[in-house]
């Protein structure tokens, strides 16, 4: 049995087709909408943790080479500890060994504080500003690597020019420094006191016997 058509006030027949399809319209855009924010809300936590496991992976790296600087380091301290503190340039390479060892400190700093620096960019659900914040750490540690390496490389090419130099000879005494009080020479020897005794001995008796001899009385 067909349908009769509704009737409106005015006893005309009510076609409603047109406001049926604007509401179908309407209840897919509305739909489709939903979907979109909620296919986006999964999609950010994951895209968020990509990019912190991604930066995390790329300090800890970073952090190993902080610790190749650090005993790069030590050892060109020990080194210049050898050298004494009269060798030609000390002071300078003192002040870069100096600042070289406070860059390394800050950069251990930097991949100490990563995971928490990411963590609170992450927090913010901005996928910008965590690749922000990203971005500008890794920047920081490669700088200051470069810098701490340049700082190094001066001083170990100073170490190497220190360390080779040719030892000078004692200098001569210039003239009218002489010492004050000169050497003595030795005394010569004293004569053995039992030749000349007997060497006497020997004078005296001979002319004596001689004299003696010839003065007898004749018979």
């Amino acid at each position: 049995m067909r349908r009769p058509r509704c009737l409106d006030a005015a006893g005309k027949f009510w076609d409603n087709r047109p406001a049926v399809n604007i509401f179908k319209r309407q209840l897919s855009s509305a739909v489709l909408l939903s979907l979109t924010l909620m296919v986006g809300g999964c999609e950010k936590p994951a895209d968020l943790g990509r990019m912190q496991e991604e930066t995390l992976a790329l300090v800890k790296q970073h952090g190993k080479d902080v610790d190749l600087l650090q005993r790069r380091a030590d050892a060109l301290m020990a080194r210049g500890r050898n050298v004494g503190s009269d060798a030609p340039g000390i002071s300078d390479a003192g002040r870069i060994l100096s600042e070289a060892r406070s860059g390394i400190d800050q950069l251990r700093a930097l991949v100490s504080s990563a995971p928490t620096t990411i963590g609170n960019a992450a927090r913010t659900n901005n996928s910008d500003e965590v690749q922000r914040v990203s971005d500008d750490l890794v920047a920081k540690l490669k700088t200051g690597e470069v810098a701490a390496r340049s700082n190094l490389a001066a001083v170990d090419n100073w170490l190497m020019s220190v360390e080779n130099r040719p030892t000078t000879a004692a200098a001569p005494a210039t003239p009218g420094n002489e010492s004050p009080n000169p050497p003595v020479p030795p005394a010569p020897a004293a004569p053995e006191t039992g030749s000349g005794s007997g060497a006497g001995s020997a004078a005296g008796s001979a002319p004596g016997s001689a004299t003696g001899s010839g003065a007898a009385t004749p018979k």
